[in-house]
């Protein structure tokens, strides 16, 4: 998995409390295992339901139940989109600026975060200056690839 950490199974700093954007696939993959009642409506978005302030699929010891079927988003955190910026390594994240990524990681990351932003457009009707988004991947690549497109 894209930026894949051990210590991420145990932090979940990002799932407290969350605001992740759930979309028809993730809803349709994680309901088929059963699981009920984890979707809210607000803001203009399925999000994943807090409880108590954290992610209602973190159990008591910080580990998310759902691991191998969390949301696209969870899955390419800590790379997120900044409207202003474009993609960039979450600084809320305490691995985002400690870790040293891969250059695979980091263009694996942007082929899904591109993903994700398309499904924002198409299901959500949120227009992504895709000029933003070139300039910010452009950052990325030359910071963990020294390249760029």
């Amino acid at each position: 998995m894209v930026f894949e950490r051990s210590f991420c199974l145990y932090c979940a700093k990002c799932c407290a409390p969350t605001e992740m954007i759930l979309f028809r696939e993730d809803i349709e993959r994680i309901s088929s295992h059963g699981e009920k009642d984890f979707v809210v409506f607000r803001n203009g978005f399925y999000r994943l339901r807090n409880v108590g302030e954290r992610c209602i699929f973190l159990d008591e010891e910080n580990r998310c139940r759902i691991y191998s079927i969390r949301p696209i988003g969870c899955r390419v955190y800590p790379l997120v989109y900044s409207f202003d910026k474009g993609p960039l390594l979450d600084p809320e994240c305490p691995l985002s600026q400690q870790v040293v990524y891969t250059c695979e990681e980091v263009e694996e990351g942007l082929k899904i975060l591109e993903k994700v932003l398309k499904m924002l457009e198409s299901e959500y009707r949120i227009k992504i200056n895709w000029s933003v988004f070139s300039v910010g991947k452009r950052d990325l690549l030359m910071r963990y690839c020294n390249k760029f497109e």
